[in-house]
This record gives structure tokens, sequence and C-alpha cells, in this order.
């Protein structure tokens, strides 16, 4: 069985997602962000500790880091991301991109279900109206 190259362990409870090998440089769609998603649910499942490393992503975009990022803060609770993500090779713009995503996913996730829909019908109504 061939080890996947986008998820190193660097020791037995910690891994590292390498981004650009998932993504490429350009992080800028919802179906690349699924990707980084799908790659670190079934480690935070188990408990593991990881490093989400984005060394040479040259774009980065909020579009991107919602179903990536974003997301898990309806499925975990904040505290223990907190604990278990790490990241790595991030610039201070992308840094505050990722801070904003997770604000703003805190904020969704915190709503009752009634409020996300009606936020979501909103979203949904003002773009169809573009």
């Amino acid at each position: 069985m061939s080890r996947d190259p986008t998820v190193n362990p660097e020791r037995e409870s910690t891994l590292s997602i390498r981004v650009v090998e998932l993504s490429g440089p350009h992080c800028v769609s919802r179906e690349m962000g699924e990707k980084i998603y799908d790659a670190i649910v079934p480690a935070l499942e188990k408990g593991a500790t990881l490093t989400i490393d984005f060394t040479n992503v040259l774009t980065l975009t909020s579009q991107f880091l919602n179903p990536a990022i974003g997301r898990l803060y309806g499925k975990f609770d904040k505290s223990f991301l907190a604990e278990h993500i790490k990241w790595s090779g991030i610039d201070d713009v992308d840094a505050s991109i990722v801070r904003a995503v997770i604000e703003n996913a805190e904020d969704y996730y915190r709503k009752n279900p009634a409020a996300r829909t009606h936020q979501q019908d909103i979203v949904r109504n003002t773009v169809e109206e573009q």
C-alpha cells in the first residue's frame, strides 16, 4: 500500500497536510477547499494534531477557506480545533484571511439552525438577483 504524499506523519499523533500538494499554488475554489476538509476530518476524528502547511501557496481566498477550514467549526468544538490544528508556511495577509474565516464560521455555527437557514436564503436570493 502506498503512502498518501499529502498527509505525512511527523510522529504518531501529529500529521502535516501540505495544501499545495492537494490544491496547487492557487487555492481559490470551493471544490479545492473541500479536498482539504476531506483530508483534515478523518485525522481530527482520530484525535490527531495537524499542521496545515501553506508553504508555496501563492493565492488563498475565503471561497477556498470556508469549506476547508470554516466548515470544521460546524463539526468540532472550537477549543478542540485550537488544540489540534497548527499553521505553517502562511504569511500575515493570508493568516488574516484565515482568522476572518474562523471568526465568521464561529459566528455562523453559534446560530440556531433556523437562523442559519434564513442567512443562507438571504445569500442565495442576493446572488440570484445579480
